[in-house]
């Protein structure tokens, strides 16, 4: 796997996860301050970083960060478990779908293939600019049009961390 650089993980990683975060509770009805997000942000792409220079398997960084994602979202935001799992996977599915159209897409018209986006990392965060204006956008509607996919809003918080 791909180590980044630390301006990938301040340039794509932060945004990419403050907008994973900020969209996939959206969809579930859950509202969490930009201050907790970003924060959650940051200590996830910190984490990210570490874990991309450690695990070698494809696919494998991926699981990792969203599981902490998800940890640090239930320790931050006091949200239960299960719920914070379903905000931080709709979030990264919307993302994972986007990222792998887009860059499909804009590595088929530039001419350019993965190892290229590997050998020059500000390709990654050019690739993903697309990806992040999209979602900004879609967050936008889906706020402003009320929409969510499921009303998870009443029951996420945790009262205390003891489940019931």
């Amino acid at each position: 796997m791909f180590s980044i650089p630390w301006y990938v993980v301040f340039f794509q990683s932060i945004p990419e996860l403050f907008f994973v975060i900020k969209l996939g509770f959206k969809l579930c009805n859950i509202e969490i301050n930009n201050k907790n997000i970003l924060i959650i942000s940051i200590i996830s792409a910190i984490f990210a970083y570490f874990i991309r220079k450690v695990v070698k398997v494809f696919g494998l960084h991926t699981l990792l960060i969203i599981i902490f994602t998800v940890i640090i979202v239930v320790l931050i935001e006091r949200i239960k478990f299960v719920y914070s799992l379903v905000g931080v996977l709709l979030g990264a599915l919307i993302s994972g779908f986007l990222q792998n159209t887009i860059s499909l897409f804009l590595l088929s018209v530039t001419g350019r293939n993965i190892s290229n986006v590997a050998e020059k990392p500000i390709l990654a965060i050019i690739y993903f600019l697309p990806c992040l204006v999209i979602m900004f956008l879609f967050y936008i509607f889906i706020k402003k049009k009320s929409i969510y996919l499921i009303d998870l809003k009443s029951m996420a918080r945790v009262d205390s961390f003891e489940h019931r």
